[in-house]
């Protein structure tokens, strides 16, 4: 189904998702503050999906670098 792509998942895959999530709310929380505006649920949800289309855009890119560089090898 892969393509014959081995992917590899890092061991601390969970622990960067969260990080993530952990930067973009507090960065939207201190926006927020700094700009005086309410910090609501909808700038809430939007920063979790944020963070999600973030963290998937580094995550695919990790993937692109691994399976060029090993394609080289070849």
């Amino acid at each position: 189904m892969s393509g014959g792509v081995k992917y590899a998942v890092p061991n601390d895959l969970i622990l960067t998702w969260f990080l993530t999530q952990i930067r973009f709310l507090f960065g939207s929380f201190i926006l927020c503050y700094i700009l005086a505006l309410p910090y609501t649920v909808i700038i809430l949800a939007l920063s979790i999906v944020l963070a999600d289309f973030r963290f998937y855009q580094d995550f695919t890119h990790a993937i692109e670098d691994y399976v060029e560089n090993n394609e080289e090898d070849f």
